[in-house]
């Protein structure tokens, strides 16, 4: 499948030809596909059949403001209406997630894996975490500000989850 060929067909399709030119390619740079506005390029890691929606879902984010909010959902939606390969479920699982802090949810994910693999030394597990949550690239770099600011307070609740386990595990 020539993703580059899909983006420009949908581009016209869908968006009208309107979407600034992206460079799209298939790559486990990260754990899930992405969008990086600043690169003008969209990174693919799905398996063959998921490609399609995976494209779309990313090419929503080149005229969304951020993330998965109201703006990315209408134009998901604005997409299936117009005959897309997107199943509801693709976008209308994000507004129930979005009820929730996500960075609070990893923060709990963090918390949880800290105490539960009490041999797992932390920064092996963080950088598990961030490379699988897609905060990081696969060589380990965090992108942007917000990414860098979220892993150091993933690091920092990691360490205390362990402080305390090991105070209550080893009566210290």
């Amino acid at each position: 499948m020539d993703v580059q060929k899909l983006f420009e067909r949908y581009n016209r399709k869908y968006f009208g030809g309107k979407l600034p030119p992206y460079t799209v390619e298939i790559s486990n740079k990260y754990a899930t596909s992405r969008c990086c506005k600043a690169k003008r390029t969209i990174y693919l890691n799905e398996k063959p059949e998921k490609m399609k929606v995976a494209l779309l879902h990313e090419m929503a984010h080149t005229i969304s403001r951020s993330g998965h909010g109201p703006g990315w959902r209408r134009q998901m939606a604005r997409l299936q209406r117009l005959g897309a390969p997107i199943p509801k479920s693709e976008y209308q699982s994000y507004a129930r997630r979005n009820k929730i802090d996500p960075c609070r949810e990893y923060l709990e994910e963090i918390e949880g894996a800290a105490m539960d693999a009490p041999d797992l030394p932390i920064h092996e597990l963080v950088q598990s975490f961030r490379y699988d949550k897609g905060f990081i690239t696969i060589e380990g770099v965090a992108e942007t500000a917000s990414e860098r600011r979220f892993l150091r307070e993933a690091l920092k609740v990691a360490k205390e989850a362990r402080t305390l386990f090991e105070k209550k595990n080893h009566g210290a």
